[in-house]
C-alpha cells in the first residue's frame, strides 16, 4: 500500500478514536407544536387546541385570539370556514394575521375581495405552528 495512504488510513483511525466523527445528519429538532381555532362569525370561539378565547373587536371583520402560551414566534395560517357543517361559506375573503398585543394572542383581519378591501365577517379557522 501507499505511504500517503496508509498515513491516511492511520489518522483516519485516530481521529475516529479520539471522538471526531463525520457529521452524518443536523441535530434533531422538537416536534413543531400545532394550535388552532375555529372562530364563528360572531367571534366567539367554537373549538380549537391550546386557544383560550377569541372574540370580534368592535368592527367587522376583526379579531383577536388567545392562546395558552407564547405564540409571538410562531407562524400563522388563517382560511375561511365555518364551524358547523350545516353553515357553507360562499364568499371571496381574504385574510391577514399578524402578532397580538401580547405574546399569547394572534389579530385576525378579514375583509371582502371583490369590494375594495371592505371588512367583513364570515368566521374562520386558524392554524398557528411553532
Amino acid at each position: 500500500m501507499n505511504k500517503s495512504v496508509i498515513g491516511f488510513v492511520a489518522g483516519a483511525l485516530v481521529l475516529g478514536s479520539i471522538g471526531f466523527a463525520p457529521m452524518v445528519s443536523g441535530a434533531s429538532r422538537p416536534a413543531p407544536t400545532m394550535l388552532s381555532a375555529v372562530v364563528h362569525t360572531d367571534g366567539s370561539l367554537a373549538r380549537g387546541n391550546g386557544v383560550v378565547t377569541s372574540v370580534q373587536l368592535g368592527t367587522d371583520g376583526y379579531y383577536v385570539v388567545t392562546f395558552n402560551r407564547d405564540v409571538s414566534q410562531c407562524t400563522y395560517t388563517a382560511s375561511g370556514g365555518t364551524a358547523n357543517a350545516t353553515d357553507i361559506l360562499d364568499d371571496a375573503v381574504v385574510f391577514t394575521v399578524s402578532p397580538g398585543p401580547n405574546t399569547s394572542t394572534v389579530y385576525v383581519l378579514e375583509y371582502d375581495a371583490i369590494l375594495a378591501r371592505d371588512s367583513y365577517s364570515s368566521g374562520f379557522h386558524l392554524i398557528v405552528e411553532c
